[in-house]
């Protein structure tokens, strides 16, 4: 079937605008400015930078903040499967310091209720063969946030509501 088709101006104006918005966004991703890592390109790579740099420093405090201000417009960006490492990333960050991670937290408070909301599906299900390190993963991170202690108000009531969620998870096993 062929044929001529012709759009309104407002129309062909909106198919523009949605591809602009779809390359502004995957753009972003990239170019994130952050004094850690600063390579250019493939933000997985990106994200990994950000975890070795938390690993190297033994769960510093301030490489946990920078780790965290580094993510933050990654996750804003995401798509696809990236959710699913920049949530996981997101872990080894509190699991690493959990003072400095929920302080950092504080300063943004809608990503953070996205991830809490978004942690089952993106961290504690298991698409790889049988047996699943999920549940004892999530095990040891309510046993690390149960001894995280002398938090900020604003950082332990963070704290409470990843471990009721953490809690009320169920690590899932997907054949």
């Amino acid at each position: 079937m062929s044929g001529n088709y012709r759009l309104s101006t407002s129309s062909r104006l909106s198919v523009v605008l949605a591809i602009l918005v779809a390359c502004c966004a995957s753009q972003h991703a990239e170019s994130v400015d952050c004094p850690i890592c600063t390579e250019v390109g493939a933000v997985p790579k990106r994200v990994a930078c950000l975890e070795r740099h938390v690993e190297k420093s033994n769960g510093e405090a301030a490489a946990v903040r920078q780790a965290v201000a580094c993510t933050i417009p990654l996750w804003d960006a995401r798509d696809g499967a990236l959710g699913f490492q920049l949530s996981d990333a997101l872990l080894g960050m509190m699991e690493a310091n959990p003072g400095a991670f929920f302080s950092s937290m504080t300063s943004y408070e809608r990503e953070f209720g996205e991830w809490l909301n978004d942690l089952q599906d993106l961290s504690f299900t298991w698409y790889k063969s049988p047996p699943s390190p999920l549940e004892a993963k999530r095990k040891r991170l309510i046993a690390i946030l149960e001894k995280a202690s002398k938090l900020e108000a604003d950082s332990e009531r963070l704290r409470e509501r990843t471990l009721e969620r953490l809690r009320g998870i169920e690590a899932r096993q997907v054949e």
